[in-house]
């Protein structure tokens, strides 16, 4: 055996040992870093524009802001309110001050108003859920009168403030609510709803005169004058240009309006092209007055659009390149078709609309 050359090894071996113990070890590399964690995933934006109206917003039952919060949830653009409403009877507010009662040839008490001077608490509040609007990136859709509420069914007409004022009730007021001794007060709504609307910061808004908008025994000529009166009233008392929308079914109206919304189209069927002139681009077609759909229902049975079609509704919306939609949210009555109850409303309809694919 060759002790020489294994004591050689030996001192190499020794060796190499001495010189990593004065060197020291090296560093055990550190632990790979951790995988960066996946993306969210893109949230789904809404593919159509869809109001949400509850027209007695002012006096409905329950948490609005609760109401406004699952709105926007649930995709909507903005929601529908009535400033001066008063269908199916009394409202618990009213924008102008009350002052006392008085008692029609039939025996029947109405409220006694004077539309010149404003109730501050209305006003009070419609600035609170504007402002709970623009909070939740909500458009505040802003119906200054209805005339559904003017109409004069079974005198329901008289908890109105237009009919049942002082300056209304007085011996001066040829032509009644449409004559023009009339017109500075219907102008005054307008303007105060548009200064309540500009008072909001960042608040978007838009603004109709007059829900289904008629005269009473009126002809259409006597219509289209008092609503070209109106359109310039409102443009005179400072609503910007394109933030007028009209419901009012005649064609000379409808295309004078910056925006048109027909009503009752409860069915992908009627979402066509143009309607009264106006073309899809400046229309928001409207469930108002939808009563057979397959939808919720009201009190008395009145059912609106349903899950079956709303997705349909939207895809043809999209298709023609339309402004909007508005929705009517029938189970909102379904307690009580004099009030809304907020709490009541079921948004599947409202998101299979919104997000339409």
């Amino acid at each position: 055996m060759n002790h020489r050359r294994l004591s050689s090894f030996a001192v190499a071996v020794f060796a190499i040992l001495s010189i990593l113990f004065l060197v020291g070890c090296p560093p055990t590399p550190p632990d790979p870093p951790d995988p960066p964690d996946p993306p969210d995933p893109p949230v789904e934006q809404p593919t159509v524009r869809v109001f949400v109206g509850v027209y007695d917003l002012m006096g409905a039952t329950g948490d609005v802001d609760a109401y406004l919060r699952e709105c926007k949830a649930n995709g909507a653009e903005g929601v529908r309110l009535f400033v001066c409403y008063s269908w199916q009877g009394p409202q618990p507010r009213s924008p102008y001050r009350r002052v006392g009662e008085w008692q029609h040839e039939n025996g029947d008490i109405f409220p006694l108003y004077r539309l010149s001077e404003w109730d501050a608490e209305f006003w009070d509040y419609l600035g609170d859920v504007l402002e709970a609007c623009a909070g939740h990136g909500l458009t505040a859709w802003l119906v200054a009168e209805d005339y559904c509420s003017l109409k004069g069914d079974q005198h329901q007409k008289y908890f109105n403030p237009f009919y049942s004022s002082e300056e209304a009730l007085g011996p001066d007021t040829p032509g009644g609510v449409w004559g023009d001794s009339m017109k500075p007060y219907h102008a005054a709504l307008y303007r105060k709803t548009i200064q309540a609307a500009e008072a909001v910061p960042g608040l978007s808004w838009y603004i109709e005169d007059m829900n289904e908008g008629w005269i009473v025994d009126g002809t259409a000529e006597q219509i289209r004058e008092w609503f070209a009166w109106s359109r310039n009233a409102l443009v005179s008392v400072g609503a910007p240009a394109g933030r007028i929308i009209s419901t009012v079914d005649d064609a000379d109206v409808a295309r004078g309006a910056d925006i048109y919304s027909p009503h009752q189209i409860g069915t992908p069927e009627q979402i066509v092209a143009t309607v009264n002139g106006v073309p899809a681009a400046r229309i928001i077609y409207s469930s108002d007055g939808v009563k057979n759909g397959s939808g919720p229902a009201d009190c008395q049975g009145k059912r609106g659009v349903g899950l079956d079609v709303a997705n349909g509704i939207g895809l043809k919306i999209i298709q023609l390149g339309a402004r909007g939609y508005e929705y009517l949210p029938r189970d909102a009555y379904k307690s009580n078709c004099d009030r809304a109850t907020l709490g009541a409303i079921d948004f599947a309809v409202v998101k299979a609309l919104e997000f339409a694919k």
